[in-house]
């Protein structure tokens, strides 16, 4: 009686940092793999699918604020001319806080964005990111983005310390 009591009890417990693993999974699923994959096919219509048509994009090396047609559109001649060029694009992420629950999440991390021009070298630069995500009926989506390389002092040792996805 005791074990079956004891057995209960981890079992409820637990079944929130299985609830969690599940929607962290599906975050990285919906967001973070389709972010990376949209890099590299230089695909804005992929890229545009994990935004919300109300995005908040908060550039804050530029001090800007912009909405998701403004962004989208800088995003899109980015891409062309990386097509144009031959050239690779890519781009990571580690996390330094992951929030979450059923309706909402807040992800903070470190970016590795690189760039590589035909047959040559790769270039990485690195910088924070914080967005908040919401729970559609098509999935995840960005709702806020905010980044910013802090002076150009986010760098390789900031990516090495953050977690993995």
């Amino acid at each position: 009686m005791k074990r079956t009591i004891i057995t209960c009890l981890i079992l409820i417990l637990s079944i929130p940092l299985f609830s969690q693993n599940s929607i962290i999974d599906q975050i990285n699923k919906d967001i973070w793999h389709t972010f990376s994959k949209a890099f590299e096919e230089k695909s804005i219509e992929l890229y545009r699918s994990i935004h919300t048509a109300d995005l908040i994009r908060v550039p804050a090396n530029s001090n800007e604020i912009r909405d998701l047609d403004e962004y989208m559109a800088g995003n899109a001649d980015f891409f062309k001319r990386a097509k144009a060029d031959n050239a690779n694009a890519s781009i990571d992420f580690r996390f330094l806080e992951r929030i979450q629950n059923e309706k909402f999440a807040s992800e903070h991390g470190i970016y590795r964005f690189g760039y590589q021009q035909e047959e040559g070298d790769w270039q990485y630069s690195y910088g924070k990111f914080h967005v908040i995500l919401v729970h559609t009926e098509n999935g995840w989506k960005i709702r806020m983005d905010y980044d910013s390389n802090e002076g150009n002092t986010i760098d390789i040792n900031d990516w090495n310390d953050a977690s993995p996805m």
